[in-house]
């Protein structure tokens, strides 16, 4: 935990010094895009932080297999994509700076909106195919609530996404996707965090480190 919080101070502050950049720069749409990514690593922490107050101190115990693992693993690595194109589309669009002296960045706002939403459906399929292997493996609820969860957060998003695409990108709908975006990830890390557990020690029954001790004394 105090590696964790030491990692979140370490992050608010040069995201604060970041956010000063952004201001002054006129929100160019670089320094906007690097604002919201050291924002979205703040949020992983800051959701880590909120697992582990919940849990015991045990060595965390896997819930399901390697395999499984893996594929939420390539899930997360699809979610950082989805996050990272999606900064580029905002940085592209009519929104990315605070008037329209801001200069945009030189891609085509249509095509990097194809590969955010290719992208978006990535996510979305691996999600449900994780949702079925889980249930095939007969994995504890945790993991298939919090994958279930996610499956909802995403048609939720994407709504709002394909949304704003056909109605010339509105403002509020822009705020409510990236505030999507942000509930997106952090129902990924919940996903990631719910395939292991940390139990509370037992009164009275030593645990791996008592035992291994014990031994030793032995």
């Amino acid at each position: 935990m105090v590696r964790l919080a030491g990692c979140s101070t370490r992050i608010e502050m040069s995201n604060a010094v970041l956010g000063g950049i952004v201001v002054l720069v006129g929100l160019n749409p670089y320094t906007v895009a690097a604002h919201f990514v050291a924002t979205s690593a703040l949020i992983a922490v800051a959701t880590v932080m909120w697992q582990r107050v919940r849990e015991g101190d045990a060595p965390p115990r896997p819930l399901v297999g390697k395999a499984v693992q893996q594929l939420v693993w390539f899930l997360v690595a699809a979610a950082v994509l989805l996050i990272l194109v999606g900064t580029v589309v905002t940085g592209a669009g009519p929104h990315a700076g605070d008037s329209s002296e801001v200069e945009r960045m030189p891609v085509d706002w249509e095509t990097v909106s194809k590969l955010h939403a290719v992208l978006a459906w990535i996510v979305v399929t691996l999600t449900f195919a994780l949702w079925f292997v889980l249930k095939a493996v007969d994995a504890p609820r945790g993991p298939l609530n919090r994958t279930r969860e996610l499956f909802l957060v995403l048609l939720a998003q994407g709504v709002i996404g394909y949304v704003q695409y056909f109605t010339d990108l509105p403002e509020v709908l822009v705020g409510l996707h990236m505030l999507g975006s942000a509930v997106m990830w952090i129902w990924v890390l919940r996903v990631v965090l719910s395939l292991r557990e940390r139990p509370e020690p037992i009164a009275g029954v030593p645990g791996p480190a008592a035992e291994s001790a014990t031994l030793t004394k032995a």
